[in-house]
């Protein structure tokens, strides 16, 4: 059996400082890798007040620099929001610095 995660950077009080918001996502991230767990997934999201998304590609980027075997997927990249040569571009690099850890998800809105 298989198993993944579905994990953003949220913050559901302006009181939470934003390091701590940071520190949350990757100790939950540290776990899902440590426990086995397939696939790590993170969504594009702008104007949600609660989730800190605008680029899971860096985001991925920066989470495969303290894990090592969950594979690191985009669960939505708004295809509208990119110019298609720079997202092809950004998600190949976000390819290699992850390991070829990437699963990449792309969505039209």
């Amino acid at each position: 059996m298989k198993f993944a995660v579905s994990l953003t950077m949220e913050r559901f009080s302006p009181d939470m400082p934003m390091s701590k918001v940071k520190s949350n996502l990757l100790e939950l991230a540290r776990l899902a890798d440590e426990g086995g767990f397939e696939t790590l997934w993170t969504a594009e999201h702008h104007t949600i007040e609660c989730t800190i998304s605008p680029n899971p590609l860096m985001t991925l980027t920066w989470l495969a620099q303290h894990t090592e075997q969950i594979r690191l997927g985009t669960s939505t990249l708004v295809a509208p929001y990119w110019s298609p040569i720079r997202l092809a571009g950004e998600a190949a690099l976000c390819d290699h610095l992850t390991g070829g850890r990437l699963e990449f998800g792309i969505a039209r809105g």
